[in-house]
């Protein structure tokens, strides 16, 4: 088979940034699920000091829930605006100095 170059001079800013926020949105999920689990175990030791385990199970999982969703939406914010900025900078720059060239088949 015959190999080619490809020049990759834009990006579609937009489907940048939906790709951007679906990576950063499973790492923010990463993320969210040890806060949980942090707080959680924070919550129970508290709970089982003040003798209110149950109070404290609740309240760990409560709290990390909350605190795990908010991780993913921020960090799927996060990537969405990073993902539009790179591929703004990227259209900008390969419009002056070319773009990324790839080899296909």
């Amino acid at each position: 088979m015959k190999e080619k170059m490809v020049t990759i001079k834009r990006f579609d800013i937009v489907s940048v940034g939906k790709i951007f926020a679906a990576i950063y949105g499973l790492i923010g999920i990463i993320i969210g699920v040890i806060y949980f689990f942090i707080i959680l175990i924070i919550a129970i030791a508290a709970g089982a000091s003040s003798n209110n385990l149950g109070l404290g199970i609740v309240g760990g999982i409560v709290g990390g829930l909350l605190l795990g969703a908010l991780f993913v939406g921020i960090y799927i914010l996060i990537g969405f605006i990073a993902g539009l900025i790179m591929a703004g900078l990227y259209n900008i720059v390969a419009g002056r100095f070319g773009g990324i060239k790839v080899e296909t088949e």
